[in-house]
């Protein structure tokens, strides 16, 4: 009897295991590289790393107002429990275009390199570079970020994790700008690739997501499972005879 339970405990616990939710954690970062072009500048906060370009002067310490525009990749911490198929943010991305009144700053590329680490299901660090051409207009004309290209932190996706997790793709998505007017994204080629244009005196923020999956029990756990139950069945039946 004792054994004939145990062998029901394992088989609902591989049926339990194969069910229940996987926690997907871990953080992302960006570092920029420095623009070598004229009034503008680097710099970092306690919550993330930027670029600033097209006021005059010396870069400020970025604690209060000024009229820099402003390229900002957050430190993003982000958490959730996987079942079946979720979309989750892993990365924010933040564009501050403040109203200048000349053209003080050329166009320049403006190279971040974004880390993603992962905690759970497993160990795993990623990095690579996005590279953007910010063009740099005077007043009233809006500002605009093109060939602004990034693909899968090095991944080649679909990527499978240890633990059960699969991450499928990337994309971006807009979660807050000026007005509900400010943002505008034209994708082409494979869809991490695209324009981004926002109008003086305006903001826009994007947020970065990972599709996420379970990746389906191989057929050898059912397998496992069903010779188990098997083995379970036998034993009924001789006891029987």
């Amino acid at each position: 009897m004792k054994k004939i339970l145990s062998i029901s405990c394992l088989i609902a616990g591989l049926a339990t295991g194969a069910q229940a939710a996987t926690l997907f954690s871990g953080s992302t970062s960006g570092q920029f590289n420095t623009p070598g072009v004229s009034n503008s500048c680097t710099y970092s906060t306690s919550i993330g790393n930027g670029v600033a370009w097209g006021e005059a002067g010396s870069c400020p310490d970025f604690t209060g107002s000024d009229s820099h525009s402003r390229l900002f990749v957050y430190d993003f911490d982000f958490s959730e429990e996987i079942e079946g198929h979720e979309q989750v943010q892993i990365g924010q991305i933040s564009w501050r275009n403040n109203r200048n009144p000349a053209r003080r700053t050329e166009d320049f590329n403006a190279d971040v390199n974004l880390a993603l680490d992962i905690d759970s299901p497993t160990n795993a660090s990623f990095s690579e570079y996005l590279w953007n051409l910010i063009e740099n207009t005077p007043n009233p004309t809006g500002d605009e970020i093109t060939t602004f290209r990034w693909d899968d932190y090095g991944l080649d996706v679909p990527y499978v994790l240890d633990g059960g997790l699969r991450i499928d793709s990337f994309s971006f998505g807009l979660i807050g700008n000026t007005n509900g007017e400010s943002l505008v994204i034209s994708p082409y080629g494979d869809g991490l690739q695209f324009d981004w244009a926002n109008k003086e005196a305006n903001w826009s923020d994007l947020a970065i997501y990972a599709n996420v999956s379970e990746v389906p029990l191989p057929a050898a756990g059912w397998m496992l499972i069903a010779a188990v139950g098997g083995l379970g069945a036998m034993r009924r039946k001789r006891k029987q005879a």
